[in-house]
């Protein structure tokens, strides 16, 4: 059937003209009541269920017509098959520092933000660099602590994490991706407590009495770091509403008084 003999079908069925003021009454639960709602949808080309019942209503009343027709319609296998719902992925269970209370900053999670941009000196022509804010969140109070980094580089993560411990103390687990920082900062840490090891007994306990595990999230999959996901978000959208286009020096934006919670 083409469709322009669609379009007459429609437009010459008997229903299209026949407006009552005193429609016929159907019952909810009918085989015939059922029979004129695929007739309708069939005439109006698998519309969907408001239009349906706007159509039917020309002739007949359905009693609670919308639920009725709405419901009928979802048998439709063409309708269904033309729009499938997605599948969605149950949300699996969290991992227990995010349930068990702790210390502030005992499990912490950790991120990045950026780029934003500083300024060397309040002088005309000064030169703008990139800059980041390491953004270190408690995992069982929501509190952010914010550091500035030069770069993305291990030794510029290395110092805002140093930084970040003098303020907070050496937190017991760390989360995040896998970024080259990340993994470079994870790889001096160890290597610096195997040469301890070696060294001294006495260093060697010092170095795992405020020893950190690094927990790094499967690769490709920033969903699991929701928590500090939703943290850069806040910085991001906080900084850029205060500060907007302007360039600060490095001195601005040290994020000493920027913690948030």
């Amino acid at each position: 059937m083409s469709m322009d003999s669609c379009v007459l079908e429609v437009a010459f069925h008997p229903l299209y003209y026949y407006i009552d003021k005193n429609p016929v009454l159907l019952p909810k639960n009918d085989h015939l009541t059922r029979l004129i709602i695929d007739d309708a949808h069939l005439c109006l080309l698998h519309a969907g269920a408001l239009a349906t019942h706007s159509f039917i209503r020309r002739r007949y009343w359905i009693l609670d017509g919308g639920n009725v027709v709405r419901n009928h319609l979802r048998k439709c296998n063409r309708c269904f098959s033309c729009k499938p719902r997605p599948l969605i992925q149950p949300m699996g269970n969290l991992p227990p520092e995010r349930l068990s209370s702790a210390a502030a900053f005992l499990t912490t999670g950790v991120d990045y933000a950026g780029p934003f941009y500083v300024t060397s000196a309040r002088l005309r022509g000064a030169v703008s660099t990139k800059a980041y804010l390491v953004v270190f969140i408690c995992f069982t109070t929501k509190a952010v602590h914010l550091e500035l980094a030069s770069e993305l580089s291990t030794p510029a993560f290395i110092a805002a994490y140093r930084r970040f411990v003098a303020l907070r103390g050496h937190p017991a687990v760390i989360f995040s991706d896998n970024g080259t920082n990340f993994v470079g900062a994870h790889n001096y840490f160890r290597d610096l407590g195997r040469l301890l090891s070696t060294t001294s007994a006495r260093l060697c306990d010092a170095a795992t009495s405020s020893g950190t595990d690094w927990r790094f999230i499967p690769p490709s999959s920033p969903h699991f770091g929701g928590r500090w996901e939703a943290a850069v978000k806040s910085a991001r959208h906080h900084l850029t509403r205060v500060i907007g286009k302007q360039k600060l020096t490095y001195e601005e934006f040290l994020p000493s008084d920027f913690e948030l919670s």
